[in-house]
C-alpha cells in the first residue's frame, strides 16, 4: 500500500520508512491531509501531516497499543 501511495506523489515514502518500525497499515484522514500509519513493531501509531508536495513531517506517535492490531480505520 505504501507503494501505492509513493507512487501516486502522495506520500514521502523513504522518510515513512526510514521512522516506522515494521508498519502494517496506513490510513489517510478524509480531507487528505494526515496520514496514519500503523506499526507492529512498537505497537503504535504514528501520524504525520502530508504537505501539499506529499513531504511528510511527524505530527506524534500513539504509543502502547496492545499486540496484534491488524488495522486502520478513518473517519
Amino acid at each position: 500500500m505504501l507503494l501505492f501511495f509513493a507512487a501516486l506523489g502522495c506520500v514521502d515514502s523513504y522518510a515513512l520508512a526510514a521512522t516506522e518500525s515494521r508498519p502494517t497499515d496506513l490510513a489517510v484522514s478524509p480531507d487528505g491531509h494526515m496520514l496514519y500509519v500503523l506499526s507492529n513493531g512498537d505497537h503504535s501509531i504514528g501520524v504525520y501531516n502530508i504537505q501539499r508536495d506529499g513531504k511528510l513531517s511527524k505530527r506524534e506517535a500513539i504509543n502502547a497499543l496492545p499486540a496484534g492490531l491488524t488495522g486502520l480505520v478513518v473517519r
